[in-house]
């Protein structure tokens, strides 16, 4: 109990902070925290965006518009502010539009509870289309790719399907605004409460994988601009 209390706190803290983290903390008999905290008004921290659900036929895919930079937000979120920015039209069952980075300086070989914290931009309003693009975070020890199968870019990794989980990936909800207004809002989606902290291990070098996307299941462009991503994990040393 002892032990959960003090992530809590853990978690709190960390989440709060800017910037970017990356040493492990030892606390409370061996519980082992790792954080890792992007800010993107600051800098991209090597994010690499990509996407996935798409036809390969590449006059099909050109109808998919996809795009994705490192860029300023919308102007009504402030001038010259950057972020993550991906973009896609979709035409087809859905889309899955995602980036990933890979972290190290973790324990080898070691299972690690996983806290997501993000903050987005969407313009989409939750009592219309933004109900239908879920947002989805994950990670894995292998890194996740885009690869080809039946005709189509899929990705390599089990993301879950809809509202489902995932092996590697867990929804943390839709990326609806509040109603009344036609402009990008910033929205803060966690899987701390729910769906809750899911289990990821490491590689052999102490490397992980994190990866977050969206999947539209509309018919129309999705446009988003992540802030920031803020992860924490945890593990007991005596594993």
């Amino acid at each position: 109990m002892k032990s959960s209390r003090i992530l809590i706190i853990w978690v709190g803290m960390l989440l709060a902070a800017c910037g970017v983290v990356g040493e492990p903390a030892v606390a409370d008999s061996g519980l082992l925290i790792s954080s890792f905290l992007f800010d993107f008004s600051k800098e991209q921290y090597d994010w690499q965006a990509d996407f996935a659900d798409y036809p390969i036929d590449s006059a099909e895919a050109a109808s998919y518009l996809l795009s994705a930079n490192y860029t300023a937000r919308p102007e009504n979120l402030g001038n010259g502010v950057s972020a993550m920015m991906l973009t896609g039209n979709n035409e087809g069952e859905k889309l899955f539009m995602y980036m990933k980075k890979k972290i190290t300086g973790l324990v080898p070989d070691v299972n690690y509870t996983v806290i997501f914290e993000i903050e987005l931009a969407s313009e989409l309003p939750a009592k219309g289309l933004g109900r239908e693009v879920l947002l989805k975070a994950g990670a894995t020890y292998s890194e996740p790719k885009t690869m080809i199968e039946n005709g189509n870019y899929v990705l390599n990794v089990d993301k879950g399907e809809s509202f489902n989980r995932g092996e590697d990936m867990v929804p943390l909800g839709n990326i609806g605004t509040t109603e009344g207004t036609k402009d990008f809002q910033l929205i803060t989606r966690s899987n701390g409460e729910t769906p809750g902290p899911f289990i990821a291990k490491s590689n052999s070098k102490g490397e992980m994988w994190l990866m977050v996307g969206t999947e539209t299941a509309f018919h129309g462009i999705t446009t988003v601009y992540y802030s920031k991503v803020n992860v924490v994990l945890s593990s007991s040393n005596q594993q």
